[in-house]
């Protein structure tokens, strides 16, 4: 009798009969790219992504799993480079769902988890799962990972997070900075030490041509080096619009209030819970209703379906007064906007346009013809968002403008933030409120914003 081997396709008995030998190599394939730490006493090499301020480190294993992540990370950024459908966003996401996020810093897209949701509306907290970094988010900035590929899903999680042997307490308050000086780290050696629920582990850190040095000794030979480059560059990219001056002589402001009267919100109560949208000082911020506040996000899906393939039509002109649907680079989204000005600043191109955006920004902004589309009527007839506040019965302490420390130190206390905003009184001329703002701190203590800026001194009671 001759020996041959028997090669048998084997179905499951249920209604779909599954296909167990193909299902059998999937899992094995699964099985090859989780990341696993050595053996106690056994060394393999890997990367630290992450060090978090109690002593954990996250670590990714050099393996089949590390390069399925470079392939799925292409694809996703690929994919989310393009402007995105509104169906890929989670607007509502829960608890523990697996997603797409943006990581703001560098404006990549990761695999990720939703942990939190913030006070702060359609804010949530998410774990990057690949890295171990958490970040804060907006809801805009979480999709769907399907939307790119099943196999987004389907790889385990790259980051194994462990403790390092020989680091005390002490060495804590400085891992803020030991966090930079492993960014310039190509990979380090990685022994076990003892395998627990989190793995207590050895990292040696290539020093040189062939010395590993302890992890331990590294950092603080780092943090003792005298010129030690920074690593981490603030961009200031954010800062470029802020920095520009409109010289105000050559901008003509003049604009159709007609057309856009109608568009001011409406507030009925005396007292509303809102959402600080924008803010620039005491006597300039943006609030939302809260009520209004899904309607909104709502709005901005229906912008961002209807507007992100849609080409510019040649030969469309824009004038001053003009609502528009217009794109921001900043948020990545549609926005509404109103034409400002047709005549352009010195050293700016024909093609562009100051555009001030009601809905969500103090601030104008100069834009390309190319980020401007003919708004839709049915988008024209929501009233705007957003209404202008000033905070009442306060003024600067010693002059008439606010500082800027106090302008900065206000705008970090509300931004963001929902309040209970009680009208004080209604300027019909500027259409602005001027409003107590109530709010509840961490302790769950109650506080007034205008009280706040009294008692630390940079604000004064008006006479």
């Amino acid at each position: 009798p001759v020996n041959k081997d028997i090669v048998i396709e084997l179905y499951g008995s249920n209604a779909d009969e599954e296909n167990i030998n193909r299902e059998l190599v999937t899992r094995m394939k699964s099985d090859n790219q989780q990341p696993k730490v050595p053996k106690p006493g056994c060394q393999t090499v890997g990367y630290i992504t992450h060090i978090t301020l109690t002593g954990d480190f996250f670590i990714q294993i050099r393996g089949p799993g590390l390069e399925r992540l470079q392939e799925i990370m292409m694809d996703i950024n690929s994919h989310f480079s393009q402007k995105t459908s509104g169906s890929e966003i989670l607007s509502r996401p829960s608890i523990g769902t697996i997603c797409c996020a943006k990581y703001m810093n560098d404006g990549l897209w990761y695999r990720a988890k939703v942990t939190h949701e913030m006070t702060e509306i359609n804010k949530f907290e998410v774990e990057f799962v690949d890295y171990g970094n958490l970040a804060v988010i907006s809801n805009f900035h979480i999709r769907k990972p399907k939307a790119v590929s099943e196999k987004v899903v389907s790889l385990p999680f790259q980051a194994i997070k462990c403790r390092v042997i020989g680091l005390s307490e002490k060495h804590f308050e400085e891992f803020e900075k030991i966090n930079d000086f492993v960014k310039d780290l190509d990979y380090v050696m990685i022994e076990t030490v003892q395998l627990n629920e989190i793995p207590l582990v050895r990292i040696l850190v290539p020093d040189g041509d062939n010395d590993l040095l302890d992890f331990v000794d590294w950092s603080i030979k780092m943090l003792t080096a005298e010129n030690k480059k920074t690593l981490i560059e603030e961009s200031a990219m954010s800062s470029q619009m802020d920095a520009l001056i409109i010289n105000q002589k050559n901008v003509n402001v003049k604009y159709e209030l007609d057309q856009i009267l109608n568009m001011i919100p409406n507030i009925q109560q005396n007292i509303f819970e809102g959402y600080v949208q924008a803010a620039e000082n005491p006597y300039k911020f943006l609030v939302i209703p809260t009520s209004r506040w899904n309607d909104y996000q709502d709005m901005l899906i229906n912008l961002l379906n209807l507007y992100e393939n849609q080409k510019a039509e040649e030969g469309l002109q824009f004038k001053v007064g003009d609502m528009c649907a217009v794109y921001r680079s900043e948020d990545e989204l549609w926005h509404r906007g109103i034409i400002k000005s047709t005549k352009m600043c010195e050293n700016f191109q024909n093609e562009e346009f100051v555009v001030s955006f009601p809905d969500v920004s103090l601030k104008m902004q100069i834009t390309s013809k190319k980020n401007i589309r003919s708004l839709e009527t049915q988008f024209k007839k929501i009233p705007f968002f957003a209404v202008e506040c000033s905070l009442g019965d306060i003024e600067p302490i010693s002059s008439e403008r606010w500082c800027r420390e106090t302008s900065e130190h206000f705008i970090d206390s509300i931004l963001f933030n929902s309040f209970q905003v009680k009208i004080l009184s209604r300027d019909l001329n500027l259409n602005t409120l001027n409003v107590l703002l109530h709010g509840t701190s961490e302790n769950n203590e109650h506080y007034i914003v205008n009280e706040n800026l009294v008692l630390s001194g940079s604000a004064k009671y008006k006479t």
